[in-house]
């Protein structure tokens, strides 16, 4: 809005449907745009990550709660 840069902390399900839909106006929510940091960011952390799920990982069964994900 008037080339003021708005950061978006939380999102109702329209909101990112529409930014999904209109992702050519939304980079963030473009998975070619998405996914080469996502991957960059994995490897650099694999160990660190890997670790956090495993101790998140109470019942053993590779499932985390969404509160440890989030």
């Amino acid at each position: 809005m008037y080339k003021h840069t708005f950061i978006l902390i939380d999102a109702d399900e329209y909101a990112v449907s529409y930014m999904e839909k209109n992702s050519k106006e939304f980079p963030q929510a473009n998975i070619q745009f998405i996914m080469p940091k996502l991957k960059k960011l994995t490897d650099e952390h694999y160990e660190e990550i890997k670790e956090y799920f495993t101790q998140h990982d109470t019942n053993k069964d590779g499932k985390i709660s969404f509160i440890a994900f989030w």
